[in-house]
């Protein structure tokens, strides 16, 4: 008898397959040099074509590839992780319809069909981040929708815009010139899905989800949607000479904050999303700098080895009983092997150490700029940047390996969870040698690179002198009075301050809601104001009844007075 199989089961062939074959026509396009537009056509009115345009080039199919390959993974991550959950089905799901949303936009080739992908993230990132149903959870949830809203409602505006041009596809953009307006929409879209600064502050309250969603939303997907709607919208943004400028300070002002933040975070998982937001603001200083081709292999090289960390994390949470503090946690080395190697493998691959997979993303990055780019300011603050972020990769590794644990003795250690090996070895050997065979299949003609040597060989000097720093920061006390000062730093510049109260938005504020909705919001709407009206009428109709010759000496005295005007 044939059975169906299990939900979980499913999803992760459909994954699996689709990366595969995504994977095998990427090499197909790129050999034969070609690409395919879908049309579909709505409706056609007297003014407008309402058309759903689907592209299939080699940039989209790799993408999509990476895409499954890393949910895939986590699909298999959640399976052990969310076992004791009854509801793992039905999380199952909304992890697939966040996965065929990322699908759309990746493959959406006009605003209309981009809305619809980029809208449907919205949404299902809203519910899985409220998934736990507890008040922390209901703030972030709440903060990540109405941050990623303001983007969408950019979005929109930029479609009505663009309603006189009859012009939604992208393909046509670059015969015209945008305004002002709809370019700056498109980068405030992008802005406010990729975190970048004012709207950093969702992307660390996110990390109240499931730590699944959290490697799916932090590496590949979410946060990436920004990154490509820049990229496809480049050769029409590349036109505004004064706005790729501004975007290029943003993204670094993003990278540098995140990245000191981090340096001196204790959370485990707000540190790996502030890697994330540093590693952003470079994506898009790179992209400012027109630099698209490696900003797009830095994003898929940095989907690889970040989902990997992020599982690797995850089971060290789990093997620290639920606990999140770098400092209570240690001595992985000889309890979980595996783990902790491919925790130090991803955080090698995010330093940008040589021959791992992020060494050829983030290293052309800085040679090209250096190369092509005479802007000291800019120069210095990049390479702050970028070493900076081995200063906190160094903290979890020296956490890991040299620090005693501090969990409870009967804690479960151990590497007996299959299931979470086989998600980690999945995404090991990608993060080693990804760099270089996706490099090859990107750039089949090498990048011609001239600078000193001394230029050349400054990442790799950055990189060890930060390495030592980051250890003498691990072992570094804060006292009170330092950690007073350094606390705006650890608070990413008060962004969390200045964004709305998350407590504003718990669903638990009955008591302020109920204040606010029989208090003051009906003494100054229109109920109040019939309330008055009504004690004035029955005053006066108290007045005429009971006392007439006051009633009629008020009269006289108000009829002489109109008369004498």
């Amino acid at each position: 008898m044939f059975t169906i199989p299990p939900i979980n089961t499913i999803i992760l062939t459909i994954t699996t397959l689709g990366s595969l074959t995504m994977f095998l026509l990427t090499i197909n396009l790129i050999s034969s040099n070609n690409s395919s537009i879908l049309i579909l056509q709505f409706f056609k009115s007297s003014s407008s074509d309402f058309e759903f345009t689907i592209v299939v080039d080699p940039m989209s199919t790799i993408f999509s590839s990476l895409v499954l390959l890393i949910s895939s993974a986590v699909i298999h991550y959640s399976a052990s992780y969310m076992q004791n959950d009854n509801l793992n089905k039905r999380f199952t799901l909304l992890v697939f319809t966040f996965i065929s949303s990322m699908m759309l936009l990746i493959f959406a080739l006009n605003l209309i069909a981009i809305i619809l992908g980029w809208d449907g993230l919205g949404l299902t990132s809203f519910i899985l981040v409220a998934y736990y149903q507890n008040k922390k959870t209901n703030a972030a949830s709440m903060l990540t929708a109405l941050s990623n809203r303001i983007g969408d409602s950019a979005i929109i505006i930029a479609i009505a815009l663009l309603v006189k041009l009859n012009m939604w596809n992208i393909t046509q953009m670059p015969n015209y010139t945008l305004n002002i307006s709809t370019s700056s929409l498109i980068i405030l879209a992008a802005m406010t899905k990729s975190a970048q600064i004012p709207f950093s502050a969702w992307l660390p309250a996110a990390m109240a989800a499931p730590t699944p969603v959290s490697a799916l939303v932090h590496s590949s997907t979410l946060v990436t949607a920004g990154i490509y709607l820049l990229i496809r919208f480049h050769p029409m943004l590349e036109k505004m000479e004064w706005l790729l400028p501004m975007l290029a300070i943003v993204g670094l002002m993003t990278s540098i904050m995140a990245s000191i933040s981090g340096c001196l975070e204790t959370n485990l998982k707000k540190t790996v999303a502030l890697s994330t937001l540093s590693q952003l603001g470079i994506m898009t200083f790179s992209l400012s700098s027109n630099m698209v081709e490696l900003a797009f292999f830095h994003l898929l090289m940095h989907a690889i080895f970040k989902a990997l960390l992020f599982i690797a994390c995850g089971k060290m949470i789990h093997d620290a009983a639920l606990a999140q503090d770098i400092r209570l946690m240690g001595n992985m080395m000889s309890k979980t092997p595996f783990t902790w190697m491919a925790l130090n493998i991803s955080n090698f691959a995010l330093c940008g150490m040589p021959f791992l997979a992020g060494f050829y993303s983030k290293d052309p990055i800085f040679e090209m700029f250096f190369m092509n780019f005479d802007q000291p300011m800019n120069s210095a603050l990049l390479s702050l940047a970028i070493a900076s972020s081995t200063i906190y990769s160094t903290r979890m590794m020296f956490a890991s390996m040299i620090n005693l644990p501090m969990t409870p003795p009967l804690s479960n250690t151990s590497e007996t969870d299959l299931t979470a090996m086989t998600a980690m070895k999945m995404l090991i050997i990608p993060a080693i040698i990804g760099g270089s065979s996706l490099s090859w299949v990107m750039f089949p003609t090498p990048l011609m690179i001239t600078i000193p040597l001394l230029t050349k060989l400054t990442p790799l000097m950055m990189i060890l002198g930060c390495f030592t720093l980051g250890i003498t920061l691990s072992l570094w006390k804060m006292k009170p009075p330092i950690s007073h000062w350094i606390e705006p730093v650890m608070q990413m510049w008060f962004l969390p301050t200045i964004s709305p109260s998350p407590s504003s938005f718990t669903l638990s504020k009955s008591n302020e809601t109920k204040n606010l909705d029989m208090g003051w919001f009906e003494m100054m709407s229109a109920q109040g104001l019939f309330s008055t009206f009504m004690t004035y009428s029955s005053n006066i109709t108290k007045i005429q009844t009971t006392k007439p010759s006051l009633f009629l000496t008020t009269s006289a005295l108000f009829m002489i007075f109109m008369m004498t005007m």
